[in-house]
């Protein structure tokens, strides 16, 4: 009788784990879905509710998932990086079941070359200048931006326009600048800096003047979907010739959106 009940013990275990499942919702493209698919079918238990959404970027994989008490964000480079993600979020350590056999599958994937793609995008912004002491020689300005740029995963250049006025719309500035950005992926939100060349032109009813003007500027962006991401820019234009104090310069802050095209 002994001698049986481990045998029936294993009995009972080969069939719980027959009959156990690791379903997964994987929204990611084939080489990353059928990796991820065959891994968890060697698996008897997967985190409850769990969902992950893989979209290929000009800038790599954009990975999110979440279960029931999780949630994860991450940019890689690669297919193989991506689904060893998708499956350690899947199934926690204490669970996994064959983890070896997983990264021999998962190294199979040839790498997507992402670091390649060439990206166009536009953006839109609601802008406004301040009053700020010694600085801006206008009254606050409130208006909108525009831009259009194209560039690799971190670098792009591209061009700018910013039209603002007055309260009274007595007093009219335009800006019209080519610059060159370099951008850092930081946690969810990706960092940008900038440097550029442009044109300033000033109205008011009495004249009109232009100018040469250095635009010096950072930013953020937070993507909320694959080619949609909520954008804010602080951009001061210096002009170009020789002057030891800051007056004339005309800082802009604007928010608004970024969409790829």
């Amino acid at each position: 009788m002994r001698t049986l009940l481990p045998a029936l013990a294993f009995v009972a275990l080969t069939a719980s784990r027959s009959g156990a499942s690791c379903d997964l919702s994987v929204d990611a493209p084939a080489e990353i879905a059928d990796s991820v698919a065959l891994w968890s079918s060697t698996q008897v238990s997967c985190t409850p509710g769990f969902r992950a959404v893989a979209s290929v970027g000009e800038d790599g994989i954009r990975l999110s998932a979440q279960d029931a008490t999780h949630h994860w964000n991450r940019l890689v480079a690669d297919g193989r990086t991506a689904a060893a993600l998708i499956a350690s979020w899947a199934v926690p350590d204490e669970l996994a079941a064959h983890p070896i056999p997983v990264v021999a599958r998962i190294a199979d994937i040839p790498p997507l070359n992402v670091e390649q793609a060439i990206g166009m995008e536009i953006g839109v912004s609601v802008a406004g200048t301040p009053n700020v002491t010694g600085i801006s020689v206008a009254e606050p300005g409130a208006g909108f931006a525009a831009s259009l740029d194209i560039g690799r995963r971190w670098w792009r250049v591209g061009g700018a326009a910013v039209f603002l006025r007055d309260r009274s719309a007595a007093y009219v500035r335009a800006v019209g600048s080519v610059y060159f950005a370099g951008r850092h992926q930081l946690g969810p939100f990706e960092i940008m800096s900038q440097l550029g060349v442009g044109r300033l032109y000033a109205r008011t009813f009495e004249m009109t003047e232009s100018t040469t003007v250095i635009e010096l500027g950072v930013g953020a962006r937070l993507r909320l979907a694959d080619r949609v991401a909520v954008s804010i820019d602080i951009d001061v234009f210096v002009p170009a010739r020789s002057s030891p104090e800051p007056r004339g310069w005309l800082p802009v802050l604007g928010v608004g959106c970024e969409v790829a095209l």
